[in-house]
């Protein structure tokens, strides 16, 4: 599976410019990595945090969801917090992704 315009998927809520500058930094991407299998996960034994991103164009909010759920069903330890952001809140919502991070890590924001 190729993505001829990774801009819809990844980058639909940045500008243009900026857009158009992280799909040019993209790499190609082992399609066997989605089918092998782990030894271990970190998630299996250390408290995490997801990020849940209410405008995920790459993975629907559903998805994300049963994906948290999946881990708390093997055991994890995991707290979700939504944002209201594409694929990459990194990017579009900084602000937000670093106290997400901050809080993640026990600091009071």
């Amino acid at each position: 599976m190729t993505c001829s315009d990774p801009i819809p998927t990844f980058y639909h809520d940045l500008s243009p410019e900026q857009a158009e500058n992280w799909a040019s930094k993209l790499q190609p991407h082992s399609y066997a990595t989605k089918f092998i299998g782990t030894s271990s996960s970190s998630w299996r034994i250390i408290p995490s945090s997801y990020l849940i991103c209410e405008d995920d164009r790459a993975i629907p909010v559903f998805v994300q969801e049963a994906m948290v759920k999946a881990c708390k069903h093997a055991g994890a330890d995991m707290v979700t917090e939504k944002v209201f952001s594409g694929h990459s809140p990194f990017l579009s919502k900084p602000d937000e992704t670093v106290d997400f991070l901050r809080r993640a890590a026990g600091k009071k924001v």
